[in-house]
């Protein structure tokens, strides 16, 4: 990376146009702000130079870049040419995977793509609470990196910094390229949220982002139309799963919901009827809003990640974003078991160190009959399993 220009913040594309990818091994980590154009590079540059999959965390950003006009198809209409360039999903790459589909010509005796690109790679740990495909899309990526160049992104690699320690090359562009950033955080309550939201123009938009589907459904909507605001101006974006609540429980919203998705893909706007976009994690990542009449951006989630994912869906970057401190986070029962198996090496080592204080505590030096005893003691039984 010597040689490059730092005297300004500029797109990944200008930066890569002076590094030989090539050269970097079949394992490289691209670390690029929010906003710094790294699915641009891809769609335009890395297609020059061979077949190129790209797999992303999220539908929406899938069908942003089959609504572009460049190189790339869907699975769905891709014969596998020579010259080829094919966005999908994590989880459909893991139904092919799982459906023996590969023989198609997508991956047959060798890789048929020279280059294999994870969008928005921070998700394969973040997401692993509520999509099993993931933890089989590692062993995809040992597979695949024999043959083909495997290429992750992210603003945010600090939560896949564990599994990069051997065998990547990790390009750290943070402080060479753009990172798109609020001119001002604060944080505030979900009541102060409401009354703000009462404030919303055609012309001064909001964009608020809910830590449940479920909660934006049974319980924002309801609130907002009893604080007065007109719910004909308030869209929702969650995943098509959830729909499915909402046409059971608002089913006058689901063709607004459509419009607003679609003007988002295709435009990069709300429509302009629309003032107040309710969405989820769908549009957490990748999504480009051109929208400058976005002004406020709503979060609720205290995730680190999900903040500065969110923070960067407006382009143009926002005046104010409010972190909603009362928020009820969104949790799994199964948290802690599906990410047993990415936990750090730090928090590993704070396990054991747990365990070891309570060995010392009870005096045993072997898991002999007093720790079956003090086995029963609940607290020991739920660590005992979680770490199994």
């Amino acid at each position: 990376m010597e040689g490059i220009n730092m005297t300004e913040k500029r797109k990944v594309s200008d930066v890569l146009s002076e590094v030989d990818i090539k050269n970097l091994g079949n394992k490289i980590c691209i670390v690029a702000g929010v906003g710094a154009g790294k699915n641009y590079w891809v769609i335009n540059d890395l297609v020059q130079k061979g077949n190129v999959l790209l797999i992303t965390s999220r539908k929406a950003v899938a069908d942003e870049t089959l609504a572009d006009d460049n190189a790339f198809t869907s699975h769905a209409k891709s014969s596998y040419d020579i010259k080829q360039a094919v966005v999908f999903t994590n989880s459909l790459l893991d139904k092919l995977l799982h459906n023996s589909q590969s023989p198609h010509g997508l991956f047959s005796d060798k890789c048929h793509f020279d280059y294999i690109v994870i969008d928005e790679a921070h998700c394969l740990v973040t997401d692993s609470t509520f999509s099993n495909s993931l933890f089989h899309l590692w062993n995809f990526i040992e597979d695949v990196s024999k043959d083909s160049t495997v290429i992750l992104m992210s603003a945010t690699v600090n939560a896949i910094e564990a599994k990069l320690r051997e065998g990547w090359e990790i390009l750290d562009l943070t402080d060479k390229c753009i990172d798109v950033k609020p001119k001002k955080v604060t944080i505030i309550s979900k009541k102060q949220a409401i009354r703000m939201l009462k404030t919303t123009t055609q012309s001064s938009k909001a964009l608020y982002m809910c830590a449940s589907a479920k909660d934006m459904i049974n319980n924002l909507w309801k609130t907002l139309k009893e604080n007065g605001i007109n719910t004909g101006k308030v869209a929702g974006i969650m995943s098509d799963s959830r729909k499915k609540d909402l046409m059971a429980n608002l089913p006058d919203e689901v063709r607004k919901t459509d419009r607003c998705y679609n003007s988002i893909v295709n435009q990069g706007v709300l429509p302009k009827e629309i003032e107040i976009l309710l969405t989820t994690s769908r549009l957490r990542e990748g999504i480009n809003l051109k929208d400058k009449k976005i002004k406020k951006v709503f979060i609720e989630s205290h995730h680190s990640i999900d903040l500065s994912q969110f923070i960067g869906r407006v382009r143009h970057g926002v005046e104010n974003v409010y972190i909603i401190d009362d928020a009820k986070q969104n949790r799994t029962d199964k948290d802690a078991m599906l990410s047993a198996n990415y936990c750090s090496i730090v928090e590993l080592d704070s396990a054991n160190k747990y365990l070891d204080r309570i060995v010392d505590k009870l005096r045993l030096n072997n898991w002999g009959d007093g720790y079956q005893n003090y086995y029963r003691n609940r607290y020991i039984k739920q660590y005992i399993d979680f770490m199994n």
